[in-house]
């Protein structure tokens, strides 16, 4: 086989459909075996560009390539139950939820747990049917002690799987309704059982009534459902392989296992390097093979990229409109641009570095910097000063962002780590997951906060009139913020936030929820600003961390910078209060 080509577009129309089927249900997209074959990492990239941040996996290496490869803040369910200490060490460290299937299972992670000085989130696995792990319906005394005695575990979740949404109505009611029956007897004991999922791809599909808080997509991502109907999806990529050999079959002969197909006539065929081995069965519809369907997807293709600008056409040298019936002899130039190479140049961008060793390097970012290549920005970023001031970076983020651990926003000034090399890096991701680094910011906001102190906890997801932006929603993912006034003024108060978590603009958007922006946002605060900023009054004041190698707890701080420092003088000669 020579390759196979996924169309990330239609991934991402696929899982908007999922999206839109599933309500309010958090979706999680089940990526085991290597994303279906199609590039674990790279398939939840994609996941997470359309807004999808819940992974479901089998495997500890899943887990652990989903972290190193950037997704710290994601939410990664392990789907497999276990009971081997090493593993679930590895899994705690990695910061994974893990499945909890028997009593066993909850004992031996209960005592990792206490062992390691972590709570543990797990998921309660409910065999409702399908045999293969979970707790029976029936068997409350074995699972009450991991909700009241168990003091290592927190249970965030709890599941079942369908075994015949896709062909039989009566058994999938009869899961539900058990499924439901647990869920009532753990709520009557005064448990709490956090997101409550049943339904995989072929049960989204045909009784999103059964949607409950969350829903496990896997093979639907892919457009390959085993239920009748469409519902818009769309086989996610193609196939490029070699012909190995070109024959002629006579009369009546068959072809493939099973003797699936027989000639009717002599007929030449075609041998391809793939099949079974590769992952790939024989499917009536669509076939990537046949010429007619094969020009049918081209033509279909070349139509979206003309459309997306992508492509430049003209008919017998001049531009027509689209949608211009072609003759016979016409001649049809077709000129694809070629895509700009992000080429890394290191260059010489003046940084404020506060701390530098063979593994990490502290930087005070200012304001305007945006931190990798990316979305038109080529050049100018923290990582083409890194490479410049530093040389040796990690490249566990790939080429456009090596060294990056964590991000701030382009107008977001202050202190952040980036790693020199891999194993750093894995250090550092590892502790942002386990949320032991400690990541204190200062903002100044309009108005006053009613409250000195105080939390905000939401759930935050992407704005759905604006995919650029996040907001405050009843589903995504959990947000933690503790906020501290720090100085009042006639109109606007100077707040310390602590974030526990670290989603896209999350003290941005809540502050945002609380009422009172931030001062110069241009995003989520007022359109009408009192003072002429280039950018949000966010700061990233102090950062504190264990260095990867040496295993000494770090603490840096980073000054205010000019333009907020200005502000606040401006305010206390005039505005204190």
């Amino acid at each position: 086989m020579k390759a196979y080509v996924v169309d990330s577009a239609a991934v991402r129309s696929n899982l908007q459909i999922l999206k839109d089927r599933a309500g309010s249900a958090v979706l999680w997209a089940v990526l085991k075996g290597d994303g279906y074959g199609l590039g674990l990492v790279q398939m939840a990239a994609i996941c997470r560009e359309a807004g999808v941040t819940h992974f479901a996996v089998t495997e500890v290496s899943e887990v652990s390539r989903l972290r190193a490869g950037g997704f710290q803040d994601c939410d990664i369910l392990m789907l497999r139950p276990t009971a081997d200490a090493q593993e679930l060490t590895q899994l705690l460290n990695l910061g994974a939820i893990l499945t909890v299937s028997s009593q066993n299972d909850a004992a031996v992670l209960n005592g990792v747990a206490e062992t390691l000085g972590v709570q543990a989130q797990v998921h309660v696995k409910i065999d409702t049917g399908m045999g293969r792990y979970g707790f029976l319906p029936d068997e409350l005394d074995q699972l009450l002690p991991i909700f009241k005695y168990m003091p290592g575990l927190h249970v965030t979740g709890i599941y079942t799987h369908l075994h015949s949404a896709f062909c039989n109505q009566k058994a999938t009611i009869a899961q539900a309704e058990a499924f439901q029956g647990v869920l009532d007897k753990l709520h009557a004991e005064g448990c709490g059982t956090g997101m409550a999922h049943m339904l995989n791809s072929a049960g989204l599909l045909k009784y999103p009534e059964y949607a409950m808080d969350g829903v496990r997509v896997g093979s639907a991502i892919l457009g390959r459902v085993s239920v009748r109907g469409s519902w818009g999806l769309v086989r996610v990529g193609e196939c490029q392989a070699t012909i190995e050999e070109l024959r002629w079959l006579p009369k009546g002969h068959s072809c493939g296992y099973g003797a699936g197909w027989t000639a009717k006539k002599p007929t030449r065929v075609a041998v391809f390097s793939v099949g079974w081995y590769h992952g790939f069965g024989v499917e009536m519809g669509n076939d990537l093979f046949r010429f007619r369907d094969c020009l049918r997807g081209v033509l279909r293709n070349l139509k979206q990229m003309v459309f997306k600008k992508h492509l430049y056409v003209t008919v017998n040298g001049k531009n027509e409109k689209a949608g211009r019936a072609l003759k016979s002899g016409d001649i049809v130039d077709v000129n694809v641009p070629a895509d700009r190479e992000c080429d890394l140049q290191p260059e010489d961008i003046p940084l404020d570095i506060l701390y530098e060793d063979d593994s990490i390097a502290v930087i005070n970012k200012p304001r305007g910097m945006v931190i990798h290549p990316g979305g038109g920005v080529y050049s100018g970023t923290l990582v083409n000063a890194l490479l410049y001031r530093l040389g040796s970076l990690s490249t566990i983020n790939g080429v456009i962002r090596p060294g990056i651990v964590h991000r701030l926003d382009k107008d977001t000034t202050g202190v952040m780590v980036v790693a020199k090399n891999d194993a750093a890096h894995l250090s550092l991701s590892s502790q942002i997951a386990q949320r032991t680094v400690v990541k204190k910011y200062v903002a100044l906001l309009e108005g006053n906060l009613p409250e000195d102190k105080g939390n905000v906890t939401t759930y935050i997801d992407r704005n759905p009139k604006d995919r650029k932006l996040m907001s405050v929603c009843d589903s995504g993912r959990i947000a933690i913020t503790d906020y501290e006034v720090l100085k009042r003024y006639k109109n606007n108060c100077l707040v310390s936030f602590v974030i526990h978590t670290g989603r896209t603009h999350q003290i941005r958007v809540h502050a945002k929820y609380l009422g009172h922006p931030v001062v110069g946002d241009a995003s989520y605060g007022y359109k009408k600003q009192r003072f002429n900023l280039s950018g949000q009054l966010l700061h990233s004041k102090y950062l504190q961390f264990t260095h990867p190698v040496n295993g000494l707890r770090m603490e840096f701080e980073a000054p205010l910078p000019e333009d907020f420092r200005k502000i606040l003088n401006l305010l206390d000669a005039n505005e204190s209060v």
